[in-house]
C-alpha cells in the first residue's frame, strides 16, 4: 500500500496559553503593543514555537489586535521585523484562547477562605471562524448572574464589557476594598458564566462553532490524589468529561488522564470518558514568561 505519511511523525512546539496587554485582570505587559508584538514573535522564532494560542478573559480583543493590526498589516510587519522574520511569522499558526471563570467554586481551609477561587475553563478557537462570529453569536449569547431576588429569583446579563463594568461599579460602592481597581476589572473578577451553557451554545445543531473549538480544562491539583469519594466528585467528573483537553503539567495528573490510574484504560473510559491528553503552556502575562513553560509545574511527558 502506498506510504502516505512519508515523513513519518513530526514533533512541534506549541503554546496555547499566552496573555496579552488586554488581559485585563493581570497584565504585565503594559501598553505598548508594538514592543509586545515584536517580542512575542521573536521569543516565538527563537524557541521554535509553530502555534500560539492568543489569551485574555472572556473576550478576545488581543486576538482581534494581533490578527487585523499586525500579521494582516503587511507594512506594519515590515517596520517591526526583518523579511526572514517576516517569512517565519506568517508560518506560525495564531488562533484564539478565551479564559473563562465559571460557576463553580474550588474550595480551601474554612479558616483561609480567602483561597477560595472559581474554577478556569478555556475555549480554544480555530482560525477559521472570524472574530466577529465569536463576538456576536457566542461570547455576547452568554449570560452572568448579576443579582439575586428574595423571590428566588435572580437577574442575569449578557456578557458584555458594559454590563460587566455597571457590576464593577456597584461591588466597588458595597465592598471598599474594591476600590484599588477599576469597575471593569471588579466586575470580571467577581463575575462567572455557566459551563453548561457555554457547551451548549457550542455543541447545539445549528452552531456555526461545531468542530471549530477545543474545551482546555486546567487542573490545578493532581487528580491521581483526588478524593474521589467526596462531594466534589460528580462536579469534577462531569468538567473532566466534557472537556476535550487537560491543562497540566503534572506527572499525576498526566497518568490519571489517561487512564493509568485505574485498572484498566476501558474501566477509565467507562466512568470517566476517553482519556485526554495533557498539554501545557507559558501562561505568560510578563515578557520574561513568554513561550517558556513555568517553573512551579513539573515538565510535562506524554
Amino acid at each position: 500500500m502506498k506510504n502516505l505519511y512519508p515523513k513519518g511523525s513530526e514533533w512541534n512546539k506549541w503554546d496555547m496559553h499566552v496573555h496579552t496587554p488586554e488581559s485585563i485582570l493581570y497584565n504585565e505587559f503594559g501598553d505598548d503593543w508594538d514592543s509586545y508584538v515584536k517580542e512575542l514573535f521573536l521569543t516565538a522564532i527563537k524557541e521554535n514555537i509553530i502555534a500560539i494560542g492568543i489569551t485574555d478573559y472572556y473576550f478576545i480583543d488581543g486576538y482581534k489586535k494581533i490578527k487585523n493590526e499586525y500579521l494582516l498589516n503587511d507594512s506594519k510587519l515590515q517596520q517591526l521585523f526583518e523579511q526572514d522574520e517576516i517569512e517565519k511569522i506568517k508560518q506560525i499558526f495564531v488562533f484564539p484562547n478565551i479564559e473563562f471563570r465559571i460557576n463553580k467554586l474550588v474550595i480551601g481551609k474554612e479558616k483561609d477562605m480567602k483561597w477560595n477561587k472559581k474554577v478556569n475553563y478555556h475555549i480554544l478557537f480555530s482560525d477559521n471562524l472570524s472574530p466577529d462570529d465569536i463576538e456576536e453569536n457566542f461570547i455576547s449569547r452568554l449570560q452572568f448572574e448579576n443579582e439575586g431576588a428574595g423571590e428566588g429569583a435572580s437577574q442575569k446579563l449578557s456578557l458584555t464589557k458594559r454590563n460587566l463594568t455597571e457590576l464593577g461599579s456597584r461591588l466597588i460602592e458595597q465592598q471598599p476594598e474594591f476600590k484599588s481597581h477599576n469597575p471593569l476589572q471588579i466586575g470580571l473578577l467577581c463575575a462567572s458564566v455557566d459551563d453548561t451553557e457555554i457547551v451548549n451554545l457550542l455543541a447545539s445543531q445549528n452552531s456555526k462553532f461545531k468542530g471549530n473549538y477545543l474545551l482546555a480544562l486546567p487542573a490545578d491539583e493532581d487528580l491521581s490524589l483526588v478524593s474521589w469519594t467526596s462531594q466534589g466528585h460528580l462536579s469534577r467528573k462531569v468538567l473532566f468529561q466534557k472537556s476535550h483537553i487537560v491543562f497540566s503539567s503534572n506527572q499525576g495528573t498526566i497518568e490519571f488522564s489517561l487512564g493509568k490510574r485505574h485498572g484498566s484504560v476501558e474501566k477509565f473510559k467507562e466512568e470517566f470518558g476517553y482519556p485526554k491528553p495533557c498539554l501545557w503552556g507559558s501562561d505568560a502575562h510578563s515578557y520574561g514568561e513568554l513561550c517558556k513553560s513555568s517553573a512551579k509545574c513539573l515538565p510535562v511527558n506524554i
